[in-house]
């Protein structure tokens, strides 16, 4: 499956969880609330390009009232939070990534810890 498809079935999955969660005429509405969040990814990579993945975490960044307006704000965030890369002294490449992302308010992207 192509990265590109897999993307487009997520967000398929997280549009019908937002009518679930939210119901239909909530998407574009207060009904439910938007929050933006912000995930970073760093990779670091030897010479022989074998990594280090240090997973990111989501971060509430701000709460909107409309999803149009949280929508609009992903935009400032993606100028604002751009990949980089940077040289490792003895070789090897540090790389981080972001991800910017608007979610209703009852919804929390975290990881939820394991009970026993």
């Amino acid at each position: 499956m192509s990265p590109r498809r897999h993307r487009r079935g997520s967000y398929q999955a997280l549009v019908y969880g937002l009518v679930l969660v939210c119901g239909w005429p909530a998407l574009a509405s207060a009904d439910c609330g938007w929050i933006l969040w912000l995930k970073t990814t760093r990779l670091e990579l030897d010479r022989d390009s074998k990594g280090i993945i240090e997973p990111g975490v989501w971060e509430p960044r701000q709460g909107f009232a409309l999803f149009a307006e949280c929508r609009a704000a992903t935009a400032v965030e993606r100028k604002s939070n751009k990949d980089f890369q940077v040289p490792v002294v003895g070789g090897g490449t540090l790389k981080y990534t972001y991800e910017v992302a608007c979610f209703p308010g009852v919804f929390d992207p975290r990881p939820r810890p394991k009970s026993n």
